[in-house]
């Protein structure tokens, strides 16, 4: 959702295998180098029309902009009583930690989730979403791992791709295996060694994502999250320190992004969202109420 946001700055430094030493925790931004190789293709014209991502895409919906417009101090609208009362610390980054998992030898749980990037590859501004998406592996402990999605399809004859990454010593591949005829129905396939860990389709991921969210009905039905903000740069990917909440709608196939920095305890509204709801912010307490 330019609302899969991440936690920690990150690069890769190794197109084959990322040294899990080199990932920092969810509260670290420590930066870390990141090449991104494109995988085999053998058939440009072909690869261009397969976009395995369409079907997160779809279901996540279209950014549309969210300008928050301040609440004036000394009016009464923003003391109103919370219809939804969330604390931030316990809603952010939970969609990254979904039902979708796998342990290592030595016992550490990993889940897997996806998360898109704010812009596109290089910081450029243009590229279809299919360029935004990453596979995300986030450990029991916070510890995550960025896959670009396209690195790791295959499509039989046209395109071979895949990753491997690095964790707790185990080596695991990472592929999505693209079912042109039928992109919902995907696999995304872990492995250590000959074993498989995960065998998940893109819509059983989304399901699993969709899940960890926080439902919110105001003039019409949202679901929620929370995240840190995601952008792609000339040397690979950043996570910034700017923290998000994400409102998607899944019937209207759009969603919205709240910086929060812009919400206070005074409150804001958002026009284009609803101008009958109020969201304001008490210390990590984030209330929506109706104006």
């Amino acid at each position: 959702m330019a609302l899969f946001f991440c936690i920690c700055q990150i690069k890769f430094a190794n197109a084959e295998i990322f040294n899990e030493n080199m990932l920092s925790s969810m509260e670290d931004f420590k930066s870390v180098d990141m090449e991104t190789p494109v995988p085999q293709i053998r058939d440009k014209t072909s690869a261009e029309d397969i976009d395995v991502f369409e079907y997160f895409e779809r279901n996540f919906g279209k950014l549309k902009t969210a300008e928050a417009i301040k609440i004036f101090s000394g009016k009464s609208l923003n003391l109103k009583p919370a219809l939804y009362s969330f604390d931030i610390s316990k809603i952010k980054n939970k969609h990254f930690k979904t039902s979708v998992s796998f342990k290592t030898t030595r016992g550490t749980k990993v889940h897997v989730s996806v998360a898109k990037a704010m812009n596109c590859p290089g910081g450029k501004t243009g590229c279809k979403a299919r360029d935004k998406y990453f596979i995300v592996l986030t450990t029991e402990k916070g510890k995550q791992y960025f896959i670009r999605g396209r690195e790791i399809v295959n499509v039989p004859i046209i395109m071979r791709g895949g990753k491997k990454v690095n964790i707790d010593g185990d080596i695991y591949s990472v592929k999505l295996f693209a079912k042109v005829t039928s992109i919902k129905n995907s696999v995304i396939e872990i492995k250590r060694g000959s074993k498989r860990v995960v065998s998940v389709t893109i819509k059983a991921l989304y399901d699993a994502v969709a899940e960890e969210t926080e439902t919110v009905q105001l003039s019409k039905e949202y679901q929620m999250l929370c995240a840190y903000e995601l952008i792609q740069e000339s040397k690979g990917a950043k996570i910034t320190s700017n923290l998000l909440i994400g409102l998607i709608d899944s019937f209207a196939h759009k969603y919205f992004v709240l910086n929060v920095s812009d919400i206070d305890d005074r409150g804001v509204f958002y026009p284009n969202i609803d101008y009958g709801f109020g969201f304001r912010l008490n210390g990590d307490i984030f209330e929506i109420y109706k104006m």
